[in-house]
């Protein structure tokens, strides 16, 4: 019984498609972005992606345990209910790398083979992963809620966290809001609101790491917005979840 519970499991994962479709119609022909066994990953062409004026590519808790090499995983963990589904993504954050990686999961746990990241120059500090719940079919639509993450085998438990956003466009100024989401539902009183970054300078390409600071458990409402040096600007708002103690 267990011997054929786990070749269903195998079978299912072979057969499962976590592909960002438009990437994939899009996959850059020297290493295309398409399935290869329990997740998709790849390279796309650029000037496909039509992610905004920036993306929101990472929200970890430590990453200094990664090791990105031929032959090593890196080890990436969140807390929280261990049956819930979550979408991992990871991206490359360094400049004309367009690379990918797109996994389903659950258990808390997912250890993510470096071959391919190593083989196109990625490094630790190249590398952004979020941690997405997954709504279940017919939910109700909300803002995207993350989870932290800890990469390399650290604990996903810390007092601070550190989001990371890429840019597409260069940017003049980018202002962050945090606010805690009370047990009603109701916003509650604003820790960081539209607080700019102040750090002068953000070109196209380049990753900007925003501390987010001591958070308290719970779910917190979060938006990024953004003055674009082309002219005009961007915002992104979601929920973060931070884990309690016990989780």
């Amino acid at each position: 019984m267990k011997a054929l519970s786990l070749l269903l499991l195998v079978l299912s994962l072979h057969s499962a498609d976590f592909c960002d479709p438009d990437l994939r119609k899009e996959g850059d022909p020297r290493f295309p972005y398409e399935m290869r066994g329990d997740r998709c990953e790849g390279l796309y062409r650029s000037e496909k992606s039509s992610r905004g004026s920036f993306l929101v590519a990472s929200l970890t808790s430590v990453t200094d345990g990664l090791q990105v090499a031929r032959g090593a995983s890196a080890e990436i963990s969140w807390r929280g209910n261990k049956t819930d589904d979550i979408h991992l993504r990871a991206y490359s954050l360094a400049r004309h790398i367009y690379f990918q990686m797109d996994t389903m999961v659950k258990g808390g746990r997912y250890r993510w083979p470096m071959d391919s990241a190593a083989a196109w120059g990625l490094t630790r500090g190249t590398i952004g992963v979020i941690a997405e719940l997954s709504q279940p079919p017919g939910a109700s639509e909300q803002t995207a809620l993350y989870l932290p993450v800890a990469i390399g085998g650290g604990s996903a438990e810390s007092a601070t966290y550190t989001l990371t956003i890429l840019p597409a466009v260069e940017l003049t100024e980018v202002f962050l809001t945090v606010i805690p989401i009370l047990p009603n539902g109701q916003l509650g009183k604003p820790l960081q609101k539209a607080k700019p970054l102040e750090y002068g300078y953000y070109p196209a390409e380049r990753s900007v790491a925003i501390p987010l600071g001591r958070l308290e458990a719970g779910l917190h409402y979060v938006e990024v917005s953004a003055q674009l040096a082309p002219g005009g600007s961007g915002s992104t708002a979601f929920r973060i979840r931070i884990p309690g103690k016990g989780e």
